[in-house]
């Protein structure tokens, strides 16, 4: 979670700079300069595949391989979103924090796909405002 916070800190420092108006642009150019790093390996058989900026749903989405791994079950999933929601909100760098709340104030969501290493779909989690504390 450490490089995946990493990503987001890069991300959302960018981002908090601009204005408003062209938020779509800013995150668009940011989650192509990470697009552009995959596959990141993330340690522990966690590989970040794919990222994706869908501007008319207003979804910033995550591919995550996890090898070894054949199904998550529905309390598997709540966990992980459980970890996901925490470590956005409380990410010990401020910036990193504000930036999420304010991506995620101005109406934005985070998708993570998790696939198993062939690239089968075992969980998908969205975050959006209502999410975070």
């Amino acid at each position: 979670m450490k490089r995946l916070s990493y990503l987001f800190t890069i991300l959302f420092c960018s981002i908090l700079f601009a204005s408003c108006g062209s938020i779509n642009k800013n995150l668009k150019e940011e989650m192509q300069k990470i697009k552009e790093q995959c596959p990141i390996d993330m340690g522990q058989g966690i590989v970040m595949t794919n990222v994706d900026f869908y501007e008319g749903e207003k979804i910033l989405e995550y591919v995550i391989s996890i090898d070894g791994v054949e199904s998550i079950d529905q309390d598997g999933v709540q966990q992980m979103k459980e970890v996901i929601v925490e470590e956005l909100a409380n990410n010990s760098s401020f910036l990193s924090n504000v930036s999420v709340k304010m991506i995620l104030k101005q109406g934005y969501r985070f998708r993570y796909i998790y696939t198993d290493g062939a690239g089968n779909k075992l969980a998908e989690i969205i975050i959006n405002d209502s999410d975070l504390p």
